[in-house]
């Protein structure tokens, strides 16, 4: 049997436990990551609005990490439009090799036990190794089981099918597709199209919100019937849980990244929070690290940095977006969309962030809803009002 003791273990190698142990690690804390995967290549593809990696000490290096970045970005609902806002995709390589500064112990943490004399925890692993710590993060994902999770009956979840081609159709080629709702179903979908600028293009077709996911081969056969049936180099099949309520914030284990409901509830987007969160997360672990308290203040403590206050409260306006988004049909979400992005740019980034004030997004729903058609009106107002005076 293997023992040691360590300041902090994040559970999770992926890009948002990575961060947050580079982040502890910089300050000088002694971090143990456990992830059975252990240093293994990320599979997913991750995307981001160049401009939200702003912030970090280490933006240069973030953007250094993008495979590919588009100037612009392609929204068609009713309409088309061009939106003067950069868009990257990471190479995920780049990125793993600039955040797994910890060494990762591939293994799987089987038990995290309250352990009362050294004030801390203990966490059994898989392999029999035994970590004595005073935190333990789960960084592991959306599905991760060491939190204690809230139900909400308002959650749902996005699922998309897609095909990597290098036989893409022209109009494919050389831009970069955020949505496209041109083809109209009772049951939206919209295609998304990523150039990488290697001749590879990524071709998917995604249900934005359902309470529960569409089938894959109804995705794939309306892929097909837009861009014809292309060879394909490499399929993928992507569900996120979107708009389930937080974790609880009292349970003795923190969350972080999706695991702590960093998805966000309209859009499906997680990475660049993640990364923007794991400086002000990692302080808060340093300074409840140095504290003479019990070990529920210093958990309670990182717990509100995770999720301040006043976050909480744009979760919540979030929440009210993705309730009205379900109750639309095909060309209902064409208008919304069609609106939204009517708003100035600064507006409409400003709402597709889960750290954005909540004052500031009450200001953009109020300016977005006097803009819209009055029948998409009628169904946002109706939503589920309690949720919104909450």
């Amino acid at each position: 049997m293997t023992e040691r003791r360590c300041d902090v273990v994040v559970v999770g190698a992926g890009p948002a436990g990575s961060a947050l142990a580079n982040s502890c690690h910089a300050l000088g804390l002694d971090v143990v990551v456990v992830d059975p995967r252990g240093s293994k290549a990320w599979s997913s593809t991750y995307g981001t609005w160049v401009d939200d990696l702003d912030g970090r000490s280490d933006s240069d290096q973030l953007k250094k990490a993008l495979r590919v970045a588009w100037p612009q970005v392609r929204v068609v609902g009713a309409s088309e439009r061009l939106l003067e806002r950069a868009y990257g995709f990471f190479d995920n390589e780049k990125l793993r090799t600039h955040l797994q500064v910890v060494p990762v112990h591939p293994s799987t943490v089987e038990e995290v036990v309250r352990d009362r004399e050294s004030n801390g925890f203990v966490i059994r692993c898989a392999d029999s190794t035994r970590i004595w710590t005073r935190l333990v993060v789960d960084s592991g994902g959306s599905r991760s089981s060491l939190l204690a999770r809230h139900r909400h009956r308002d959650g749902g979840v996005q699922s998309a099918y897609g095909v990597v081609t290098r036989s893409a159709p022209s109009q494919y080629r050389n831009c970069f597709t955020l949505m496209d709702w041109s083809v109209e179903h009772r049951d939206p979908t919209f295609l998304y199209t990523v150039d990488f600028g290697d001749g590879s293009v990524l071709l998917e077709e995604t249900s934005l919100f359902r309470k529960t996911p569409l089938d894959p081969r109804v995705l794939e056969r309306r892929l097909i019937e837009r861009v014809g049936d292309v060879p394909r180099e490499d399929v993928e099949h992507v569900e996120i849980p979107m708009g389930w309520g937080l974790p609880s914030l009292s349970h003795m284990v923190v969350g972080f990244g999706a695991a702590a409901g960093y998805v966000h509830p309209v859009t499906g987007y997680s990475v660049a929070a993640s990364l923007r969160a794991s400086d002000r997360v990692a302080e808060a672990i340093q300074r409840s690290i140095s504290m003479d308290v019990a070990v529920e203040e210093r958990v309670r403590h990182v717990w509100d940095a995770v999720w301040p206050a006043n976050l909480r409260r744009t979760r919540a306006l979030h929440q009210y977006g993705l309730v009205s988004l379900a109750r639309f049909d095909g060309s209902d979400v064409k208008e919304f969309f069609d609106t939204f992005f009517s708003l100035p740019t600064s507006d409409w980034s400003a709402y597709l962030r889960i750290d954005t004030p909540p004052s500031t997004i009450a200001r953009v729903m109020t300016k977005f809803f006097a803009r819209m058609p009055w029948r998409i009106s009628v169904k946002v107002m109706t939503a589920n009002p309690l949720l919104l005076i909450r």
